[in-house]
């Protein structure tokens, strides 16, 4: 089956959720964890709340804080044996271990993507 898109992508012409901007729209950037299974002592977002532009800073605990930190599984699917499969809760960020490399451990929200990245680089774990 031949592609669609190929021409309006390549050609400079497509538009991706990157591309739309909305008046008082914000950015999020995301500081992912660089070990896995690493304990948390502490976040410190202190200096990033100072930074220019900067919104807000969210952690695992400020998810839980707002009981919406843990990600719902709706799937449906049975073992060999007929059970339901088990469905452990999974945090949307961590609170006290990180699971993996690349795991989310804090959002940045600022005015632009440049300020939300910084912000997200001045997070302190």
């Amino acid at each position: 089956m031949r592609r669609k898109e190929d021409v309006r992508l390549l050609t400079g012409q497509g538009q991706f959720t990157d591309d739309i901007n909305l008046a008082g729209q914000a950015a999020g950037a995301f500081l992912r964890s660089p070990h896995a299974s690493a304990k948390i002592v502490g976040i410190d977002a202190s200096a990033a709340l100072a930074m220019p532009g900067v919104i807000a800073i969210y952690t695992g605990r400020d998810l839980v804080a707002s009981d919406m930190g843990v990600l719902v599984n709706e799937a449906a699917y049975v073992n060999r044996n007929g059970a339901p499969m088990h469905k452990p809760p999974r945090r949307i960020m961590p609170v006290g271990r990180t699971r993996f490399v690349g795991e989310v451990v804090a959002m940045a929200v600022a005015e632009t993507p440049a300020q939300a990245r910084d912000a997200a680089d001045a997070v302190n774990i």
